[in-house]
């Protein structure tokens, strides 16, 4: 952390803000996430909206969020279309819905090593992100969860993934290559629908199913 950052404490703002304890916005636009364990869910409007997305929501160019946290809120930086650069936490292990939806700026991903579970529409409209490194660790993409990045162009599914849920990468245009790994049985419906680049796709023994306008 740099010596200018402004410290804000959540109990200034009220909500429901779980065990997140403080945040911090810097002169340079870096938005930082201090606490331990499961970040709360947050709303779109009212007194539970995520107060940095009403405060903060011009000045944010980066997000950090602590090697603490292990949930990342419902909603919780939805929205946020200044920001460029995310930093997930080294100990986060599943994102909620929305969470990151409509960040449509934001272009790099620094994901961690142990990530399991992505939620619904976590990445949902993210239009600059052009790629993103899965862990090893990922076994859930739910539901939408990278619909419209319409840059994303390189994607490595990692083998513990288990069959992803319909429309997760739907109308991600700029998609040109997909290898679907062993572990898959089903390929849900729509989950590439829309992918109008795709030059390439490898499907392994192990699916028996193809879902309706999966491609």
């Amino acid at each position: 952390k740099n010596d200018h950052w402004e410290f804000d404490s959540l109990e200034k703002w009220g909500g429901g803000v779980g065990n997140v304890t403080s945040y911090e916005i810097g002169e340079d636009g870096v938005l930082y996430i201090d606490g331990a364990g499961e970040m709360a869910d947050y709303s779109n409007s009212g007194a539970n909206m995520a107060p940095w997305r009403n405060e903060l929501r011009t000045e944010v160019t980066s997000i950090i969020i602590g090697d603490g946290i292990t949930y990342i809120g419902t909603r919780a930086f939805k929205g946020m279309n200044k920001a460029t650069y995310l930093k997930i936490g080294a100990a986060v292990l599943t994102t909620g819905y929305e969470c990151f939806e409509n960040c449509t700026k934001i272009a790099t991903v620094d994901m961690n090593d142990v990530m399991q579970n992505m939620g619904s529409r976590c990445f949902y409209g993210c239009s600059s992100l052009e790629t993103i490194d899965f862990p090893a660790t990922l076994a859930t993409i739910n539901t939408r969860a990278f619909k419209s990045c319409t840059k994303l162009n390189n994607i490595d599914l990692p083998e513990a993934l288990s069959n992803s849920s319909y429309e997760v990468f739907m109308g991600c245009t700029s998609l040109e290559e997909i290898n679907i790994p062993a572990s898959y049985t089903i390929v849900a419906p729509a989950v590439f629908s829309g992918c109008t680049s795709l030059k390439e796709v490898f499907i392994p023994k192990t699916v028996l199913k193809i879902r309706v306008q999966a491609f």
